[in-house]
């Protein structure tokens, strides 16, 4: 006989046939002895329903035997929580003819409801799990449900069509329902990114100040010839108290608006999706004034995230001879430009608007079409980030130096960052990317170090922008990518842009396969018998290139006779290489035990 743990699972099931047997008879054979058959007959259906009910508790009494209906309230919220984040609800994208049947939406992992009884009494009485509304996201019907659920704790609230076509989508004017006085008052978050006609919906229902709300991004999605204006009303003219974050995209009140309020901690103004022309006063009416820009700025004393993206102030004569200081508490100001009216005629006013404390990370892009069509012509405008800061009081200290990226720092690297590496291969930037991330941006900028300063833009950045660029006598150490030693095609090319007998760099960073020019420049000396190119070298960090994978074998011969005799050459003349880093990529090649004779070899991961 089979047995389960002990179970004799032949005499129990024999025992409960026999039970259930004389339960059904005891229902329903009396009822032939003491009613007509009409009677009888409802009587039947009616225990029949009975047992359908009961069928469905018996079945939740057997899933909560089951080891997933075991668990624990608190293990099965925290599982929950967890799949939020990877099976969101959403709404399905439809067509025009699929369409005309109303919208459709996806469960995610609100489908676990639906599981059993445990697991949604779990997820119903764990209030966290609701307090996250994607109101574009939620079948309409489960919003009181979720309202109800999320008890009396704070709510983030996300408005965000995320493009979807007017011409396909039905209307999504809920707003009166997921914006109502208690959700408002409840809300420590609120994005609103819609387009215009359900932007103006949405902004109507804040009919009620917002006394827990910390954060506020509001966005005009789509192109459009000028910003979206913010009626005063918002709040009932009420700016919330506990507001410290704002961000603005297309869509701006009054420049003298309390929204502005000085208990920000960050501000995003963007405009992006406005078309900027310097032709037509409506598109360039929205910006301030370089006056209106300091009016806005100055209050904001505890700022520390500042985002600019093609919103810099207009011209006006005397308003820039004194640039505001920005509060002492910024650490991160990023500007991005990809209109070219903007770049050409408004950028270089911010620059001489504000200037930003000496310990800020500052980080510029410019995607700009004209760029790369008039390299020579804008150096200077990309750079004034640079001469901006330049602070003989906070010296230049390093150099990286890729295709399209400029970085400077004004602190010295530790020992441990010393063998970060830009990406072997050039980066491909697309136009059509949207403005850039903080996710994104950690691949493009290797640190946030206090003080380091970061250019990125659609033009090379070879010979020609070191000439504009601030004075780097007091440079330490210099960092190369591979995708920019092209442009310095010559030994002779590196002595012209970095020679300088008063160099003070003491560690390179370079591609390895990509340096037979520069380790032949190395070796150069100048009339009085002293190295031309970095005298004071005493560390190379070697990272293996952009042909490392595919053809190193035939590539690295010469590179590695440059290198050995650079290590010579410099030891005989009394000023050694002292050390190499190489990546452990490289530690195969035979090069590296002729090196050790000569000078320390060190290896990384």
């Amino acid at each position: 006989m089979a047995t389960t743990k002990g179970l004799d699972e032949a005499a129990y099931s024999y025992a409960s046939r026999n039970a259930w047997s004389s339960f059904i008879a005891t229902r329903f054979d009396t009822h032939g002895r003491t009613s007509e058959r009409t009677a009888r007959l409802r009587m039947a259906e009616l225990e029949l329903e009975s047992l359908r009910a009961f069928a469905v508790v018996a079945k939740r009494c057997r899933n909560a035997a089951t080891s997933c209906g075991c668990l624990p309230p608190e293990v099965l919220a925290v599982v929950f929580a967890y799949a939020q984040e990877v099976w969101r609800p959403h709404r399905v994208w439809q067509t025009a003819k699929t369409e005309k049947a109303g919208p459709r939406y996806a469960l995610g992992w609100m489908s676990i409801l639906h599981v059993s009884s445990s697991w949604r009494k779990a997820a119903l009485d764990t209030p966290r799990l609701w307090t996250q509304l994607h109101c574009f996201d939620i079948m309409p019907q489960l919003m009181a449900k979720v309202l109800l659920s999320s008890r009396n704790l704070p709510l983030k609230v996300y408005v965000d069509d995320r493009g979807w076509l007017d011409m396909y989508s039905s209307s999504m004017g809920v707003s009166p329902g997921w914006l109502c006085a208690p959700v408002i008052k409840r809300m420590e978050k609120l994005v609103i990114a819609t387009q215009d006609n359900e932007l103006r919906t949405w902004t109507c229902a804040l009919k009620t100040t917002a006394p827990a709300l910390k954060e506020l991004e509001l966005e005009a999605r789509g192109p459009r010839d000028e910003a979206y204006h913010l009626e005063d009303t918002l709040f009932v003219g009420d700016v919330p108290p506990l507001l410290t974050s704002l961000s603005l995209t297309a869509c701006f009140p009054r420049w003298n608006s309390r929204l502005f309020t000085s208990n920000l901690t960050k501000l995003r103004l963007s405009m992006g999706g406005v078309f900027i022309d310097i032709f037509r006063d409506e598109s360039t009416r929205v910006l301030p004034s370089s006056s209106r820009l300091k009016r806005i700025l100055s209050p904001l004393q505890s700022l520390i995230e500042l985002y600019l993206h093609n919103l810099f102030p207009r011209d006006e004569p005397g308003a820039m001879d004194v640039p505001l200081s920005l509060p002492s508490t910024l650490r991160i100001f990023e500007c991005t430009c990809d209109n070219w009216d903007a770049f050409n005629e408004h950028y270089s006013n911010l620059w001489r608007c504000v200037k930003a404390p000496a310990d800020a990370v500052i980080i510029c892009e410019a995607f700009v079409d004209g760029l790369s069509d008039h390299p020579s012509s804008i150096y200077h405008h990309l750079l004034e980030p640079l001469l901006n800061a330049n602070d003989p009081a906070h010296p230049t200290r390093e150099l990286y130096l890729s295709q399209n990226t400029l970085s400077l720092r004004n602190t010295a690297q530790a020992r441990a960052g010393w063998t970060w590496r830009w990406p072997d291969e050039p980066r491909q930037i697309n136009k059509y990317d949207q403005p850039i991330t903080s996710q994104y941006r950690k691949d493009l900028v290797y640190d946030g170090e206090s003080g380091s300063r970061h250019i990125r833009a659609w033009a090379w950045f070879g010979p020609e922008i070191l000439v504009e660029a601030p004075p780097m006598d007091t440079l330490q150490a210099v960092y190369f990518s591979s995708d920019v030693m092209h442009l310095y095609g010559t030994p002779a090319k590196w002595l012209d842009c970095f020679s300088d007998a008063d160099s003070e760099v003491e560690r390179i960073a370079i591609p390895y396969i990509n340096s037979l020019d520069l380790l032949s420049a190395l070796v150069d000396k100048t009339e009085d018998d002293a190295f031309s190119l970095f005298p004071k070298l005493r560390i190379i960090v070697v990272h293996p290139g952009s042909q490392y994978m595919e053809k190193a074998d035939i590539h690295h011969g010469g590179v590695d006779l440059s290198l050995a005799h650079l290590i010579e050459v410099r030891r005989r003349e009394g000023l050694p290489i002292e050390e190499l880093l190489v990546d452990n990529a490289l530690a195969s090649w035979g090069v590296w035990g002729r090196i050790r004779e000569m000078t320390t070899v060190n290896f990384f991961e």
